[in-house]
């Protein structure tokens, strides 16, 4: 009935349809010449065709969902997506549990603002929790790859002055901690960060701890002393030429 293919090198075309099968005759307007029904040799063909399509339909509808078209309505697409995991609004995302030190890690607009991001492409329950997991390790690993270059830092900057301060080591040493006192302690430090290490930041620490006991009281032989002074006896160096 049908005229051979085209071999390989020709392009594919439409059969060259000889004879129709005589039950096409019964179909009705361009059925009746359809070329894509002249496989079908006998009414009984056609039917088992159909019949395992709808078997394999059903089959693969089973469990199965169906993206919406473009022409899907907002509710189609909703359910769509929340058949596969998308929460409702983008405030209904779980909040994962944090192990991200105090300070560290998103504030509420930020969290708000991620919710946000992850609703609007679509992200499922589990796509942000692993995201979020996933962050804060790679979060954790910053801050633990930061202490360690502090502490290599920190045991670098005492080997220099343990060799520049000699025998005045822990004179300097306990120097830059009132210095350190002086700028509002641990809290200046943190704000410091590893500039804290840098030998000319220690070395002003040391000044500024030593300008702070050279103003606190004085007794007549120059040491400094708790007990009570009379005015005439209070001396800060700071104070000298005015």
């Amino acid at each position: 009935m049908i005229d051979p293919a085209p071999g390989p090198a020709e392009p594919k075309s439409d059969p060259v349809v000889t004879e129709y099968p005589k039950w096409m005759a019964q179909n009705a307007g361009d059925n009746k010449t359809n070329k894509r029904l002249v496989e079908f040799e006998t009414t009984d063909a056609i039917s088992n065709a159909y019949l395992k399509s709808a078997d394999d339909l059903a089959t693969f509808k089973d469990g199965k969902t169906f993206v919406p078209g473009e022409d899907a309505t907002d509710e189609e697409k909703r359910a769509f997506l929340t058949s596969r995991g998308v929460p409702e609004t983008a405030d209904a995302y779980k909040k994962v549990d944090s192990n991200l030190p105090d300070g560290v890690g998103y504030t509420e607009e930020e969290y708000a603002a991620f919710t946000e991001m992850a609703f609007n492409n679509a992200w499922t329950e589990q796509q942000f929790a692993e995201h979020h997991e996933w962050e804060e390790k790679v979060t954790l690993a910053r801050i633990e790859a930061i202490k360690n270059t502090a502490a290599e830092s920190k045991a670098d900057m005492l080997k220099h002055f343990e060799k520049e301060w000699g025998s005045d080591y822990n004179a300097n040493l306990n120097l830059m901690k009132k210095g350190v006192a002086k700028f509002g302690g641990d809290d200046f430090l943190i704000k410091l960060g590893l500039a804290g290490n840098l030998p000319e930041v220690v070395n002003f620490l040391v000044e500024k701890g030593r300008s702070v006991v050279d103003d606190t009281l004085l007794d007549s032989s120059g040491k400094g002393s708790k007990k009570e002074l009379i005015p005439g006896q209070i001396n800060y160096s700071s104070m000298k030429g005015m």
